[in-house]
C-alpha cells in the first residue's frame, strides 16, 4: 500500500541539527576553494552572503505587511539585485554569476546591462542619511568576492538558500551559530583577534550595569558588536510593543575595521535589530574639544583595541599635554567626554590592560582627570587567559560615573576556578566564574578577593607631604630667577666699564677699569654658580614632591590582608600583578654604618613614592649581630638594626622581616611588629616528603639510601635538606657518575649541621 502525502503550503522548520548542517556544507564548499585562506576569509565571504538572504527574507515580509494594510511599499533593493533575482536562479551561475558580483558593470540576471552587485550596493543611498540603505552600502563598503570559482559560490549560494531567515526559531539558532563562528574566528585570528570580547565578559558587565530603556547606550570601538547585542537582548525582556521604535535608536556604536563593522551589523540583524547605527569610521577621529552636549550618551559599554597606536593626526585632536599615540588611553579620554553630566550623570564600564593601572607620566595626568572629575567606585581585576589568544596581558574592568569625585575604589579580584593556573582558548571563562561578583556588587564588603582603597585620603596625605617640596622648589627657582636678574645687571655693568675705557684713557686708569671688571666677573661667576645650584635643588625638590603625589595614581594595587600561606616552611604575600620587592639583607648590609644606613635611606625613599611591598629576606644578618655592646663593633651592629627598625616604623607600606634564629631578636625589638608568624620546623614526616621531592629527575639514588631513616634521624629544615641534595650531586659530578650514596648524604648532612653549630 503507498505511503499517503501530505501536502504543505509552507516551507519545512529546519531544526537546529539541519541548520548546523547547513552552515557547515556551505563552509566545506568554501574550503575546496583556492581564493580563500582560513576563516579568516571564509566567515566573512559566507556573512555578507547571508547577510543578502536576510535582507531579502525581511523585505518580503515589509512586502506581505504593507500588502495586508493596502499601502505602497518600496524596497531598499531594487530589481534585479533582490536575492531571490539572482541567488535563486538556476540558469544564472558559473562566470556569469561571479562576473555579476565582482564588475563594476555586468550582465545582468534580466539580460540587460548594469552596475555589478557589489558596485550597486555600495552606491546605495537614502535620503535621509539613516536609512537601511545607508546601512547597506557602509557594510558593503569595502566587501569583495574572494571565491574565484563561479561554480562552487553558485553552490554555497544555494546551501544558504535553506536558511529561512523569515522564521523566528531559525534567526534563533542561527545567531546562536554564528555566535559560535564569531569566536572560531576570534581563534584563528590570534594576535589579530582584538575585536570580539568573551562574551562571559560582556554579559557580566551588562548585568551590572544595569542599561534603562531610553537610555543611549554606546560602545565607540564596537568591533563584532558583542557590547551591543548583550545590551539589546537585556532591554528587550522588559520591552513593549510601544517602546520598540526606542530601543532601536537607543543603541549606537563606532567601528572603524570593515570586517568587523560588517559582522557587527550581521550579528545586530540576527538579534532583531533593524537598522543598527554604527559609525564607520575611526571614533577617535573628532577633536576632544569641540565635543559638546550633542555627543553626550547615558551608558558607555566598551573593550577598546589596547597594544595598539593611532597615527599623529588623531593624537592631534587631544590636548597637547594629554597627547598619546598609545589607542587605549586616547579612548579613555574619548569616554571620559562622551559621558552625560546631566540631568543624571552617565555612566560607564571599560576593559582596560594593566599598564592603564599601573602606567604613569601622560597616563598618571588622565587618571588624574579621571578621579578629580569622576567617580571610579570599582575596578574588577580578571584573571590570566581571558583574553587568550588574543593577549596574556592581565585585564581590569573599569566602572566610573560622573556623579563626583572618587573618594574610595573598590576591588573586587576575580580568581580563577580551583586548580586552574589559567583560561585558555579550550577552556575559556564562563558565565558562573562571575556569579560570586554578581551576589557581592549590591552587598559589599572586604574579603579574600574584595578590598577598598581610600583614594581621598590618599590624596590629601600625598599632597601634605609632597607640597613642602614644591614650595622649597618654588623658593630655589624665584631664588635662581633673582640671581639670573643679578648676573645680567652684573654683565650690563661689565659693558659698561668695558665702553669707558678710551684710546686716550691714562694707563693707571685702565689698569683700575680692569681690576673693576674682574671684580664684576668673579661675581657673576659666583651668582651663576648659585643660579645653577638653586636650580638642581628646585629641580630636585620637584621631582621628590612629584614623586609623592604621582605615587597615588598607581592604582594597580593588591589586598594586603590577603595572605596565603604554601608549602612548609614558606609563604607568599598574595599580589597577583602589583609590584612586590625582595630584599637580601645580607646585600644591604655592609661593615661601614654609613654605608649600610645609606642604602636602607635609599630603599625606603624609593619605596615609599612606588607603594611597595618590601620583603626582607636573611634578616639575619642585622638580627644576629644584636648583642651587648662589648666593642665598638657591637655598638655600630645595634645602631643599623636601630635605624632599620626607625625607617620600617615610619614606612606607610607592608614589610616582612624574615629570619632563621628567633632567639636573636630581643623583645623589645619583636613589640614593634604587628604580627609574628613562626614556621615550625617539619616534622618527620615532611622531612621524608621533601627528601622524596628535592632529587633532580636525573640522578639516581644507591640501594644504600634509606631515605626514611634519614628523615627520622635528623631534623633538618627544607633548606637544609636542599644544601645537603645540592652537595651530594656536586660530589657525583665530581665522580662522573649520577649516583648518590647513603655516605654521601651523611657526609653533606654532618656538614649542613656544623654550620649551625650542631653535632652528629
Amino acid at each position: 500500500m503507498p505511503k499517503r502525502t501530505t501536502k504543505q503550503n509552507d516551507k519545512p522548520v529546519t531544526t537546529a541539527q539541519k541548520l548546523g548542517s547547513v552552515i557547515k556544507s556551505a563552509r566545506d564548499i568554501m574550503r575546496t576553494n583556492k581564493g580563500l585562506n582560513g576563516e579568516l576569509d571564509r566567515l566573512p565571504q559566507l556573512t555578507w552572503i547571508m547577510f543578502l538572504k536576510l535582507l531579502d527574507n525581511s523585505e518580503k515580509l515589509h512586502e506581505v505587511e504593507a500588502e495586508l494594510e493596502g499601502i505602497p511599499y518600496k524596497p531598499t533593493i531594487q530589481q534585479p539585485y533582490r536575492w531571490r533575482d539572482w541567488a535563486a536562479n538556476e540558469n544564472f551561475t558559473g562566470d556569469r554569476l561571479k562576473s555579476f558580483i565582482n564588475n563594476d558593470e555586468a550582465i545582468l540576471p534580466d539580460g540587460t546591462k548594469g552596475a555589478g552587485l557589489l558596485a550597486y550596493l555600495r552606491n546605495l543611498k537614502s535620503k535621509t542619511g539613516r536609512d537601511r540603505a545607508d546601512v547597506i552600502a557602509k557594510v558593503f563598503k569595502d566587501v569583495t568576492n574572494r571565491m574565484n570559482s563561479g561554480t562552487l559560490l553558485w553552490d554555497v549560494l544555494s546551501k544558504v538558500n535553506d536558511i529561512h531567515f523569515d522564521k523566528s526559531e531559525e534567526v534563533n539558532l542561527l545567531s546562536t551559530l554564528y555566535e559560535s563562528m564569531l569566536k572560531e574566528m576570534r581563534d584563528a585570528a590570534g594576535d589579530s583577534g582584538e575585536f570580539y570580547t568573551p562574551r562571559p565578559v560582556v554579559r557580566f558587565i551588562v548585568q551590572v550595569m544595569e542599561p534603562k530603556l531610553g537610555e543611549t547606550i554606546f560602545d565607540p570601538a564596537c568591533g563584532t558588536g558583542g557590547f551591543l547585542v548583550e545590551a539589546y537582548e537585556y532591554l528587550k525582556k522588559n520591552c513593549s510593543a510601544q517602546d520598540w521604535q526606542i530601543l532601536q535608536k537607543s543603541i549606537i556604536g563606532g567601528e572603524a575595521k570593515s570586517l568587523p563593522l560588517m559582522l557587527a551589523h550581521m550579528s545586530l540583524l540576527l538579534h532583531g535589530f533593524e537598522y543598527p547605527d554604527i559609525d564607520d569610521g575611526n571614533s577617535l577621529r573628532f577633536t576632544l574639544s569641540e565635543m559638546g552636549e550633542k555627543d553626550w550618551v547615558d551608558v558607555i559599554l566598551t573593550n577598546p583595541p589596547f597594544g595598539g597606536e593611532e597615527e599623529d593626526r588623531i593624537k592631534n585632536n587631544f590636548p597637547p599635554d594629554r597627547q598619546t599615540k598609545e589607542t587605549a588611553l586616547l579612548f579613555l579620554q574619548l569616554i571620559m567626554r562622551r559621558l552625560r553630566k546631566r540631568p543624571k550623570p552617565g555612566r560607564a564600564a571599560v576593559v582596560f590592560p594593566n599598564g592603564v593601572l599601573f602606567g604613569d607620566n601622560t597616563c598618571a595626568k588622565i587618571k588624574e582627570d579621571l578621579l578629580k572629575n569622576f567617580n571610579l567606585h570599582t575596578i574588577v581585576r580578571l584573571p590570566n587567559g581571558v583574553f587568550e589568544p588574543y593577549t596574556k596581558i592581565p585585564t581590569n574592568i573599569l566602572f566610573f560615573d560622573r556623579s563626583g569625585q572618587t573618594d574610595e575604589i573598590w576591588y573586587y579580584e576575580l580568581l580563577l576556578p580551583e586548580g586552574r593556573k589559567t583560561y585558555t582558548k579550550t577552556k575559556p571563562i564562563q558565565d558562573e566564574d562571575f556569579a560570586e561578583c554578581v551576589a557581592w556588587w549590591k552587598n559589599r564588603e572586604e574579603n579574600g578577593q574584595a578590598y577598598k582603597y581610600n583614594f581621598r585620603e590618599a590624596y590629601k596625605q600625598a599632597r601634605k607631604k609632597a607640597t613642602p617640596h614644591w614650595d622649597a622648589a618654588k623658593k630655589a627657582e624665584e631664588t635662581a630667577n633673582q640671581l639670573a636678574k643679578t648676573v645680567k645687571q652684573l654683565t650690563d655693568k661689565i659693558q659698561g666699564l668695558q665702553n669707558s675705557i678710551l684710546d686716550f684713557s691714562p694707563a693707571k686708569d685702565i689698569a683700575q677699569i680692569k681690576n673693576q671688571i674682574q671684580v664684576v666677573k668673579n661675581e657673576v661667576k659666583q651668582a651663576q654658580t648659585e643660579e645653577q645650584i638653586q636650580r638642581e635643588i628646585a629641580k630636585d625638590k620637584n621631582a621628590k614632591g612629584d614623586a609623592i603625589y604621582w605615587a597615588i595614581y598607581n592604582l594597580d594595587r593588591s589586598n594586603f590582608k590577603r595572605i596565603q600561606f604554601k608549602s612548609i616552611g614558606s609563604f607568599t604575600v598574595y599580589d597577583r600583578y602589583g609590584p612586590r620587592f625582595y630584599i637580601d639583607i645580607s646585600m644591604v648590609v655592609s661593615k661601614f654604618i654609613g654605608e649600610t644606613e645609606k642604602n636602607l635611606a635609599n630603599l625606603f625613599a624609593r619605596a615609599e613614592s612606588k607603594d611597595w611591598i618590601l620583603f626582607f629576606d636573611e634578616a639575619d644578618a642585622l638580627f644576629g649581630k644584636r648583642t651587648n655592646v662589648r666593642d665598638a663593633h657591637d655598638k655600630y651592629a645595634n645602631q643599623e638594626v636601630s635605624y632599620l627598625l626607625q625607617r620600617i616604623e615610619n614606612y606607610d607600606g607592608l614589610v616582612i622581616l624574615s629570619s632563621n634564629f628567633k632567639s636573636n631578636i630581643d623583645e623589645a625589638f619583636i613589640r614593634r611588629f604587628q604580627s609574628i608568624i613562626q614556621f615550625p620546623m617539619p616534622n618527620s614526616k615532611e622531612r621524608l616528603q621533601l627528601w622524596q621531592m628535592a632529587f633532580p629527575f636525573q640522578v639516581k639514588l644507591a640501594e644504600t639510601v634509606d631515605l626514611p631513616k634519614l628523615s627520622a634521624g635528623y631534623e633538618l629544615s627544607g633548606s637544609d635538606i636542599l644544601n645537603v641534595i645540592q652537595y651530594c650531586c656536586l660530589q657525583a659530578l665530581q665522580r662522573g657518575d649520577a649516583t648518590i650514596y647513603q655516605e654521601d648524604l651523611l657526609h653533606a648532612i654532618k656538614r649542613e649541621l656544623s654550620k649551625a653549630g650542631k653535632i652528629m
